[in-house]
């Protein structure tokens, strides 16, 4: 930008910053992947918590940058902005996942390398189990009446106690054929003791 600010409030290239003021900002987002936004989201969180911006001047305050690849543009930073202030207390330092690669210690400086991590919102993450659970608290259990199973015999009882006594009765009245064909056939049969010997009579 020829040292010169494009817009008054950003707050890219190279910043100092105490400790307790960037705990107090909760560091940067964790939101914004690729090029472009996290500068502008950390320029809200100084004005959300009204700090001072000290810019000095050009003369000790500049520097030239090193010639790197640009990442790829965050074509969502737009929107993710336009909500990030609802995100301050949980996006940030304290929802940060990475893991160390290295770390060396020189004089003047420590170079610290680490693996960064996706980290989701917390917060979206336990109102999505609560609306979850508010679904399948409203849904009423549905009672299904199973008929019941004999464990000797494959056969299903009825639930209905007025069909069994329908059908004991059924099977205690024998059928007037039947009754009729049995009264016959013991007045045809009779036992003669004289010679131990069971004789018929010839049916008339």
């Amino acid at each position: 930008f020829k040292y010169k600010l494009p817009y008054k409030t950003i707050f890219g290239g190279v910043a100092a910053i105490r400790v307790d003021q960037f705990r107090k900002l909760n560091g940067f987002s964790n939101q914004f992947w690729g090029w472009g936004g996290e500068d502008d989201d950390m320029a809200k969180r100084i004005l959300h918590h009204k700090l001072k911006v000290t810019r000095y001047k050009p003369e000790i305050a500049r520097y030239t940058m090193i010639k790197h690849k640009q990442e790829t543009v965050n074509k969502e930073r737009g929107n993710i902005l336009k909500t990030s202030h609802k995100r301050y207390n949980t996006d940030g330092l304290n929802s940060l996942a990475y893991t160390r690669v290295s770390k060396e210690c020189e004089p003047l400086y420590s170079n610290v390398s680490v693996e960064l991590h996706r980290a989701s919102n917390k917060i979206e993450q336990v109102k999505e189990k609560e609306k979850i659970k508010e679904k399948k608290s409203l849904r009423k259990p549905e009672r299904k009446i199973e008929p019941k199973r004999n464990e000797n015999k494959e056969s299903v009882i009825d639930p209905n106690p007025m069909n069994e006594e329908k059908k004991e009765t059924n099977q205690e009245t024998p059928k007037e054929g039947k009754s009729t064909q049995l009264a016959m056939n013991n007045i045809e049969k009779h036992a003669v003791s004289g010679n131990h010997q069971i004789k018929k009579t010839e049916r008339c």
